[in-house]
């Protein structure tokens, strides 16, 4: 019936809308972060990184335990950060 087919339709077109608004955004900034942090800009945003370089995680690790030392008034130290990761 058409009622029924109508819905189909909309169904499908409303899983696309939302695969486009949700995951595809998720998809982006997960390729991206692996790329490292030289290897990213907007002309090759969609396409998948040649090799891993975690750099960016790493870059985010250290922003995020500065943050959480500004408040006790101390300072995160990147160099003993990097000498951890590399053991």
């Amino acid at each position: 019936d058409g009622k029924g087919q109508f819905w189909l339709v909309f169904r499908y077109i409303a899983l696309s809308l939302l695969f486009v608004i949700a995951a595809l955004p998720i998809y982006i900034m997960v390729i991206n972060s692996v790329k490292g942090i030289t290897g990213v800009d907007q002309a090759t945003a969609f396409i998948p990184p040649t090799s891993l370089d975690f750099g960016a995680w790493v870059q985010l690790g250290i922003f995020c335990v500065n943050r959480c030392l500004e408040h006790s008034g101390s300072c995160f130290n990147p160099q003993l950060f990097q000498r951890l990761l590399d053991r």
